[in-house]
């Protein structure tokens, strides 16, 4: 009893730390990503595409890896599909919720790019396998969107609304503890070696306490008693989008940072995850996709794009729908998983 006590606070604790250095650590990611923005005179938009959407991916990119060592093709494809609906109808959903942007911002050519990306994952999806053929053509394309991202809006530049908007974001750190030793003066100033460490550190802090959180929270659930489906309908499918949506409240009511992180975060999925997974061990598409998961994930990307493109501002119940839509989503999961 004792033992079974002690590993419980154990892992309590781990959540506890994790769920600290996860949003502390968007803070600080946010914080870097946007000084390097304005100083190299680098969008937003391209920023949180890059830097931001591509670097909280790399949890789904790790799993994409393991998944494909263990040969284990549903893995792979059910944490792309997964994960980008997370991203699109939870993190999106959420963010607009709660604090919902009162301008709109030039993205569309990330979503043009995400629904051409999606289209052709539908279409490789129906065709019934990945092979490592194609695994080249998909990180390719992804090399290819990325330079064409970074020349259409790379060297835009921050518009003075821009820059105001995050003016709170770049001003000098407080000399408080540690940080008040005359050896780390660097950190006080806003400058290029500060605003890259920031950067560096917070996706390394988002990506330590996202682990953390979901090691300690699926540990907790085992030894309650909870059922392995149950976990992996919950916690897994929610558990690698953490990183995108600690940036995402960080980022809030900053309509730059927030697109750019979903859109980037997506395409990085659809391509890059999708690609180097198919590269290891080509990838049969299972049935269970095609039933559900995809045309929900090719449905939810539409309305990211009409909204994105086509509505005159982004609202609070643009957001309630997208988390409903999500809330229904995973019913429908709990449903057929405990019907079978």
């Amino acid at each position: 009893m004792l033992s079974f006590l002690f590993a419980l606070l154990v892992q309590l604790v781990a959540v506890v730390v994790g769920f600290a250095l996860l949003f502390a650590s968007a803070e600080a990611l946010l914080r870097g990503a946007v000084a390097v923005a304005i100083r190299h005179k680098v969008s937003q938009v391209t920023v949180g595409v890059v830097l931001i959407g591509f670097g909280t991916s790399l949890p789904e990119m790790m799993t994409a890896i393991s998944a494909a060592l263990h040969n284990s093709s549903d893995l792979v494809i059910g944490n792309v599909v997964g994960s980008n609906l997370v991203n699109i109808l939870g993190v999106f959903g959420l963010a607009l919720f709660l604090s919902a942007p009162n301008k709109k911002i030039d993205a569309k050519f990330g979503a043009i790019t995400l629904l051409i990306v999606t289209a052709v994952f539908l279409i490789l999806c129906l065709w019934g396998s990945f092979s490592r053929f194609l695994a080249v053509l998909l990180l390719l394309g992804l090399g290819f969107y990325l330079r064409q991202t970074i020349r259409h809006d790379g060297k835009r530049g921050g518009t003075r609304a821009e820059q105001d908007s995050v003016e709170s974001l770049t001003k000098p750190m407080e000399k408080k503890g540690i940080f008040a030793h005359r050896r780390l003066a660097w950190w006080h100033e806003s400058s290029v070696r500060r605003d890259w460490a920031l950067a560096g550190v917070g996706l390394v802090g988002v990506l330590l306490g996202a682990q953390l959180l979901i090691t300690g929270a699926v540990t907790i659930a085992v030894l309650a008693g909870v059922s392995e489906v149950l976990i992996g309908l919950t916690l897994v499918a929610v558990g690698t989008s953490l990183p995108e949506l600690a940036a995402a409240w960080a980022a809030r009511g900053r309509t730059e940072i927030l697109l750019g992180n979903i859109i980037g975060s997506n395409v990085f999925n659809l391509l890059g995850v999708m690609g180097v997974g198919a590269l290891i061990y080509p990838i049969i598409v299972p049935p269970e996709i095609l039933r559900l998961d995809l045309w929900v994930l090719v449905l939810a990307t539409l309305c990211f794009v009409w909204v994105v493109l086509l509505r005159p501002r982004l609202t609070r119940v643009a957001g309630a729908v997208f988390l409903v839509g999500y809330v229904a989503y995973i019913a429908t999961l709990f449903v057929v998983a405990f019907a079978a």
